[in-house]
């Protein structure tokens, strides 16, 4: 915004100019301007219109490539009693088997899919809960969401044919679940199909004559193709060496088009759903202002000579100013320009953004205090949370890492990394560092719930540099409803802290670039290395390539630079390199290696690549990788605002369709693609509490969705003045100089004709109702009344243990038990629950919890820790905790 140029001559004459209604000063890089206004005739929005209906039908035709590509071919082989199994390009050789008999495809419940209406999944974090879904599945929202996505199109078999030798014996289009077909006697049997749009796991089942059962099963989220042989005991058509694939799982998917149409079909059809919101909003829009222009004409004919005399003492009257929501907010009260020189930094804060979205940003910190408070107890409830916590207790003490305790086996802490007599966390020291001033305090809980707050008011100020007080106001608005910012923000992972670190440091960057501020360079560099502390891959990816675009753009406006700036611009680099080589030395104090990462030291299988040996599921793919990318989408359309599902790409794509695009919207959508792609060489979705991985594109996608609700505002506003232009066309007393979408709606306001009055209150009418806002507040609707009640609803008494298993929380975080040493045999429960509670040095800790269940395991900690009871903690069906002493 102008408000940030300390330039005053500059400043003074854009002052003027927004005064007088334009803007003539010279365009900044990645700065929002005044567009020119320019004449638009009627036919200018029809022509408009008949484009867009041309990209529709144009998308449509992409979209039905795409889902037909969007199909896993599936064929069986029997030949001569030898029996193979071909999955794509995947061979899975089945052995001798007695001639098939039958084919059947099991039962399948239609409202079972990976990640459902209300944000809960059936794949990582186990939050489905079907009943609900059930009574859920006969409302009219679910319908239509249901509809959206085309979820009976999802893992559903098509195209069965049945081949004996060279000749097509049966083939059937669409096989329901729960049918059986039977299959022809013949030495050389063909079953053909495909598996269309991949998704929950699906499985076939063929019956030999000899009565022996063989169950197929693709599981795309497990990575697993399993082959479950169900015969009898006793067959003699089994044959010798078939034993082995009583159970036989190998990796899967290999073949990447069929996952890859999935991804490009989600693509294509939220550009498809952002072409019909702007086709539609431009049709409505012209067609209601055409109606009304319609009739105030048929009435102008009745009161043309029949003025009345306030009219002709007002002849300003008919003239209305543009609805203030679709304007870019003036700055200050009355909607005067704020003097340029402002004291004080409540006035630069609300010039760049309304004070709306700071009341919003508080109400924003008290509902994630709440979250992290009560839903999460202020505890982790993940892996990786716990050994963050872990961490940072150490830090505040003063310590990189902590000796091991007696009996470490019985203390399998997540992610933590036993080596060389110590105890330390596999992470980069940046995330439980910034925790360590909450422990300090006693509110650890608190710290990432205010730096989300504050990343968010960064993103703001981002905005309204790059854009307009408009887009900066709603990007913070949307921000503060998305149920994946507050869910995440009130956790312990370090998604939260990287993205403030982004956040702050691109601000500065732009400071830099729009200001010349000589600060912002090593401000910039202070932050994106604190951000590189925290998640190496991800800042380096932003770091990289924000850095680059502001860089390239200031020297190309400035080239050659003063040697001051050079000289800044070696000292931020330095300051980077102290933050690496912290990160090295960390290393080397950990691991005895600069180059060995604890990440490494604790699973060396942990790193981003394809081919075998990577990741837990043993080998890594294109395919796979593709997979992880569809589901983060299909999460990401769900929980980043808990609206329609393809609406929520759609609205941050409208600018790119409508041809509105800017160079700061191109670098922002290459931003999101960057990072999102760069998890396709990563063997896991890291899906909790929404597509976390995508966390740190969030500054991008809210100002894209901000972008996207302004650009569908000024369509709207060019629709009408393009009508009102063709108005004063075709009456000649109405012509002049008209310049803008305002001067449209108080077309002829003075000329003293009843029409002409009677043209202005109509364009006024259709300007005050405007379709961009009525479709924000129903979008605001679906998530404020079922989309986030639901996830309180869901996160309530969180714990992190899958849907069903219940646990009383707070009879574990305040126990009746003291100075003690409590024992569990659950893992899920000590990794998720209890190891979090422990202090680093095991005997500072009020209690002292353990995974243990053998007499012997309890005896070693009774010798480890002497003098304290020893109690096992039993979780009862209803959750209920009860504390049994050992004796």
């Amino acid at each position: 915004m102008w408000i940030w140029d300390r330039n005053p001559r500059l400043s003074e004459d854009r002052a003027k100019a927004q005064m007088s209604g334009a803007d003539s000063t010279p365009a900044l890089p990645f700065a929002g301007q005044a567009q020119p206004r320019r004449s638009h005739s009627g036919l200018s929005w029809l022509l408009r219109c008949l484009l867009l209906s041309g990209m529709l039908l144009l998308l449509l035709g992409i979209d039905a490539c795409c889902y037909q590509a969007a199909a896993l071919p599936l064929e069986v082989v029997s030949q001569t009693g030898t029996t193979t199994l071909f999955v794509g390009s995947q061979r899975v050789p089945l052995g001798q088997l007695a001639p098939l008999s039958q084919l059947r495809f099991p039962a399948q419940d239609p409202v079972l899919h990976e990640y459902q209406i209300d944000g809960s999944d059936s794949t990582n974090n186990f939050t489905l809960d079907l009943p609900y879904i059930h009574s859920l599945s006969s409302s009219w929202y679910y319908r239509f969401q249901s509809w959206m996505r085309d979820l009976e199109g999802y893992s559903r078999w098509r195209n069965l044919q049945i081949w004996s030798g060279q000749h097509l014996i049966q083939t059937i289009r669409w096989p329901a679940p729960a049918t059986t077909v039977r299959l022809p006697a013949s030495a050389e049997l063909r079953l053909r199909l495909e598996l269309q749009r991949p998704e929950t796991p699906r499985s076939l089942i063929l019956l030999t004559a000899a009565g022996g059962v063989l169950e197929v099963t693709l599981d795309r989220n497990d990575r697993r193709l399993s082959v479950t042989w169900l015969a009898p005991e006793q067959d003699p058509q089994r044959g010798t060496g078939t034993t082995q694939f009583t159970n036989k799982s190998v990796f899967f998917p290999l073949d990447a088009a069929p996952f890859g149409a999935e991804v490009a079909d989600t693509l294509v059809r939220s550009l498809l759903w952002g072409t019909v919101l702007l086709l539609a909003v431009m049709l409505a829009r012209g067609t209601v202002a055409s109606l009304c222009l319609f009739a105030c004409r048929r009435r102008s004919v009745a009161s043309r000579s029949q003025l009345s005399a306030d009219d002709r003492q007002t002849p300003h009257a008919g003239r209305v100013r543009r609805w203030s929501w679709l304007r870019p907010l003036q700055h200050g009260s009355g909607g005067h320009i704020l003097p340029i020189r402002l004291a004080g930094y409540w006035q630069r804060l609300t010039g760049a953004l309304h004070p709306l979205a700071l009341l919003a940003l508080g109400g924003s910190l008290g509902y994630t205090l709440w979250i992290a408070r009560v839903e999460y107890h202020g505890q982790p409830h993940i892996y990786d949370a716990a050994a963050y916590v872990f961490a940072a207790k150490m830090y505040a003490q003063g310590r990189l890492a902590v000796p091991l305790p007696p009996a470490a086996d019985l203390f399998p802490g997540p992610f933590m990394v036993q080596f060389d007599g110590r105890w330390f966390a596999q992470y980069p020291p940046g995330t439980a560092l910034t925790l360590v001033p909450g422990f300090w305090l006693g509110l650890p809980y608190a710290v990432e719930p205010l730096l989300g707050t504050l990343a968010l008011l960064g993103i703001g100020l981002v905005a309204a540099r790059l854009y307009d007080r408009t887009t900066a106001t709603l990007a913070v608005l949307l921000g503060v409803f998305s149920p994946f910012y507050s869910y995440l923000a009130a956790s312990y992972l370090s998604h939260t802290v990287t993205l403030f670190y982004l956040v702050w440091g691109l601000w500065a960057l732009l400071c830099f670039l729009q200001d010349r501020k000589l600060w912002g360079l090593p401000l910039a560099a202070f932050c994106f290395g604190l951000a590189y502390l925290t998640r190496e891959q991800v800042a380096l990816l932003d770091i990289v390539m924000l850095s680059s675009a502001i860089l390239l753009a200031a020297w190309r406006r400035w080239r050659p630079w003063p040697s001051s700036w050079l000289r800044m611009l070696i000292a931020s680099l330095c300051i980077f390199q102290v933050f690496v080589i912290l990160d090295l030395l960390s290393n080397l104090a950990l691991t005895g290696n600069p180059l060995l990462t604890p990440r490494t030291l604790f699973f060396a299988g942990d790193r981003w690549g394809f081919g075998q040996g990577i990741g837990f599921y043993g080998a890594h793919t294109l395919a796979a990788g593709l997979v992880n990318l569809d589901e983060q989408l299909t999460i990401l359309a769900i929980d980043l605002f808990g609206w329609p599902f393809y609406l929520t790409l759609a609205l941050l794509l409208i600018p790119f369709v409508s041809g509105r695009s800017r160079a700061s919207d191109w670098l922002l959508l290459a931003g999101t693609l960057v990072i999102a792609l760069a998890f396709v060489g990563y063997f896991y979705h890291g899906i909790y509490l929404g597509p976390r991985y995508l966390y740190e594109t969030l500054p991008f996608l809210l100002m894209l969705s901000a972008r996207g609700l302004t650009t569908l505002a000024q369509s709207e506003r060019l629709v009408v003045a393009a009508i009102g232009q063709t108005a004063r066309q075709q009456d000649p007393a109405q012509r002049g100089p008209q310049h803008s979408p305002e001067a449209a709606s108080s077309a002829t306001a003075g000329a003293a004709p009843g029409a002409k009055q009677s043209l202005a209150r109509t364009l006024a009418l259709a300007r005050n109702c405007p379709l961009t806002a009525l479709l924000f507040m129903g979008l605001l609707a679906c998530n404020l009344l079922y989309y986030t009640p639901r996830q309180i609803n869901l996160y309530h008494n969180y714990s992190g243990l899958p849907a069903g298993r219940q646990i009383d929380l707070q009879a574990i975080y305040q126990p009746p038990v003291h100075h003690a040493i409590v024992v569990t045999n659950d893992l899920a429960i000590y990794d998720f629950v209890l190891f979090p509670l422990n202090e680093p040095l095991l005997q500072q800790g009020d209690i002292i919890y353990a995974q243990a269940s053998e007499p012997e395991q309890f005896e070693r900690l009774r010798r480890a820790f002497p003098g304290r009871p020893l109690y096992f903690l039993e979780i009862g069906p209803d959750g209920r905790v009860i504390y049994l002493p050992l004796s």
